[in-house]
Order: C-alpha cells, then structure tokens, then sequence
C-alpha cells in the first residue's frame, strides 16, 4: 500500500502565520514561503509514489525529504540496471545459433541486445561484440569466419605499415 500523504491541493486556504510545533514543544511562525515549499514537498513526494510499484516504493519509503527519496530510488535502479546489464551480457554470450536455425533471426536477437546494451549506456567494443556474433554461429560457418578473421588481420596490418593506399582512400602513395 502507498503512503497517504494529504496536504491541501492549494495554497489559497493556508494562513500566513501557521504554528508549527517543534521537538522541545516551542512554537514557530511557518512563512507563506516555507508553506509554499512544505505543499511542493509532498506533491513531489506524492508523484514519487504514484509513479512506481509498491514493491519499490515499500524499499524507499522511509527516505525523508523528497530528495532523499529520490536518491533512494535512483541508487536503487543503478544497482538494478548493473545487474540487468551483466544478465544481458551474459545472454547474448551463453546464446547459439545451431544448424537448423536462421541465422537472420539469431543475428536480430543479437542486434536487439546490443541496442538493449547501448540504450542502458554500456558500450560493447566491435572486437567483443564480433567475438560474440563468431563464437554464437553454427559450426558449418568455421571456415568462413576464419577466412573473415585473416582477412582482417591482414587488412589491418596493411593499414597499419601504410603499404597501399587504396585502403585508406585519400592517402598519397608514398612511391609515386
């Protein structure tokens, strides 16, 4: 169950000197301002409330002020959103394409958890995410991968010693 918290939906009823009572029973003079504040307070606290499942809500609840409660929750779902991450992770390593299966709809499944991925704000490397599309694929494509990853180590270190121009467009061969 959420917390009841009721408070006037308005300030035009409030009286500009309201007592409050304190700890030690004294009694202070409440400022149109600080009603004001006291009135958004609870609003805040209350859209907190509305706006969530009472599980969660039950595990924050006893935050405070609305800020404190605030940080509550978002400390909560950084803790949550760690954890679905690394699940996430852990899924599209653990998946596999076998050789009966479409390998168009396996590489949408991969696709889909690496935008899940991207859209949490964990980046995934091209290297890692290769690693994970090659290691996930049917056997049969062994040979093609492996002619895929000598390719590139070739490509790679030609790029790298700048031995030909043509593959990296713009480059003024240094023979000519």
């Amino acid at each position: 169950m959420k917390m009841e918290v009721s408070a006037p939906t308005t300030t035009a009823g409030l009286d500009p000197a309201v007592k409050m009572s304190t700890a030690n029973n004294t009694s202070t003079v409440m400022s149109t301002a600080d009603q004001q504040w006291a009135l958004e307070e609870v609003t805040v606290k209350q859209y907190i409330a509305s706006s969530m499942p009472d599980s969660i809500f039950n595990r924050i609840k006893n935050g405070g002020t609305a800020k404190a409660i605030w940080e509550l929750l978002t400390k909560y779902h950084q803790v949550r959103l760690c954890m679905v991450t690394v699940d996430l992770h852990t899924k599209m390593q653990s998946m596999h394409c076998s050789e009966k299966d479409n390998v168009r709809v396996h590489f949408k499944k991969l696709t889909d958890m690496y935008e899940q991925l991207l859209s949490m704000g964990t980046t995934l490397q091209d290297d890692k995410y290769t690693s994970i599309i090659f290691g996930t694929l049917p056997d049969s494509y062994n040979p093609l991968v492996s002619a895929m990853t000598a390719t590139c180590n070739c490509t790679s270190l030609l790029i790298e010693t700048g031995s030909s121009s043509t593959l990296r467009p713009g480059l003024v061969d240094p023979v000519s």
